[in-house]
């Protein structure tokens, strides 16, 4: 791989000093010259990448990040900066910058920056989405909530303990079970995902446990979904919503580590890690007995709060940027000023699904070009 040269503009040494501890293999950092601009500098030195900070000069540092990625051979841009104002990072993703990181970030996040944007440079748009992603970096954001999330996902993976997500609707529960899973040393077996909602009570035993032939009429010999994903992970979403009936026997199940398949009396080991997850206040279903207490306490041993979209605001711009790529190594629209204070002033209550939607279907209004908040239907 050639030599990729990193122009850094910040004047924080602490800066200085992680980015050189983390820097890819075959990457170069490039202190700034005061006596040139940096856009003049970036051509000079041929700076694949360029990291700024706009703390103290946001004008200036936006109409930087233009200027660069109008250049002839365009680099990749990432604004590094403590300045949180949503708008602000709006217009930086507006103006061309490919990430942008909030300070303080761990190493990691920092590192794993680098690595995309270098390989995006090197191999083309769309390289380091499909070949050097972590299993963290399907889960968008730089806000504080989400890199907390990230970090417990990331203590809890290894554990072989259960994890229960507590989070609303459409906050991407699902998303971070498979995270977890990816993350724990189950990698390599299946993820099963199953809505406990969905499931009657009645077939409740034969759909978890599996059956024998001849159990009942026209019955063939299945297995359940706990011999299913033997050795990997159960994903119990809407956890909540389960009859008392089918608790008490997913409790047995739990502290037994056996299942019996309906129509048999010869028990099954199994070896499962338990990820569950919960958009309702359990502690207050188990007060008013809608909720097994011993069940509760089984399930809850390590806890990661899922946040809503709502309460990350700094996060809606890059998401809907993202969902507007719909696979595309480049977004075809662009979006307007108004488009995204519209996006921003709006509470969200479908959360990343619902915004997820309403880009794609901005997208189908606009048709090409520049989404308008009149193309934004809730």
């Amino acid at each position: 791989m050639p030599t990729v040269r990193i122009l850094v503009l910040d004047d924080d040494e602490h800066t200085w000093s992680l980015l050189d501890q983390i820097l890819p293999p075959g990457c170069r950092m490039i202190r700034t010259d005061s006596t040139v601009t940096l856009a003049d500098q970036a051509l000079r030195d041929r700076a694949s990448i360029v990291v700024i900070d706009l703390r103290g000069r946001v004008k200036e540092g936006l109409s930087l990040v233009r200027e660069l990625r109008k250049s002839r051979r365009p680099p990749q841009v990432i604004v590094y900066s403590s300045v949180t104002d949503p708008a602000v990072i709006v217009d930086a993703v507006k103006a061309g910058a490919c990430d942008y990181v909030l300070k303080p970030a761990t190493a990691e996040t920092l590192q794993r920056t680098l690595i995309h944007a270098t390989a995006e440079q090197v191999y083309g748009a769309g390289y380091a989405a499909e070949t050097s992603g972590g299993p963290l970096d399907q889960i968008l954001g730089t806000s504080e909530s989400i890199q907390e999330m990230k970090e417990l996902i990331t203590v809890f993976a290894p554990s072989e303990d259960p994890v229960l997500l507590i989070g609303e609707s459409g906050t991407g529960k699902e998303l971070a079970a498979s995270r977890i899973h990816a993350l724990s040393k189950r990698s390599r077996e299946l993820f099963i995902a199953l809505n406990c909602a969905a499931i009657p009570e009645t077939i409740f035993e034969a759909e978890m446990f599996g059956v024998e032939r001849g159990a009942f009429t026209d019955a063939q010999t299945r297995p359940g979904f706990f011999e299913r994903a033997d050795r990997g992970t159960l994903f119990l979403d809407e956890i909540g919503e389960m009859p008392l009936s089918s608790q008490s026997k997913l409790l047995r199940v739990l502290e037994d580590h056996q299942v019996r398949r309906v129509g048999s009396t010869t028990p099954r080991r199994i070896d499962v890690r338990i990820v569950a997850a919960t958009n309702c206040e359990l502690k207050s279903a188990v007060a008013e007995k809608r909720f097994r207490r011993d069940l509760y306490y089984r399930i809850n041993t390590l806890t990661i709060d899922v946040p809503s979209l709502r309460s990350r605001p700094e996060d809606i711009p890059l998401l809907a940027h993202h969902f507007l790529k719909d696979g595309k190594p480049v977004a075809s629209h662009q979006v307007s000023e108004k488009a995204l204070r519209k996006l921003l002033q709006y509470d969200w209550p479908g959360n990343v699904r619902e915004l997820r939607s309403t880009m794609r279907r901005a997208a189908l209004f606009a048709r090409t070009g520049t989404i308008e908040d009149s193309h934004i239907r809730f």
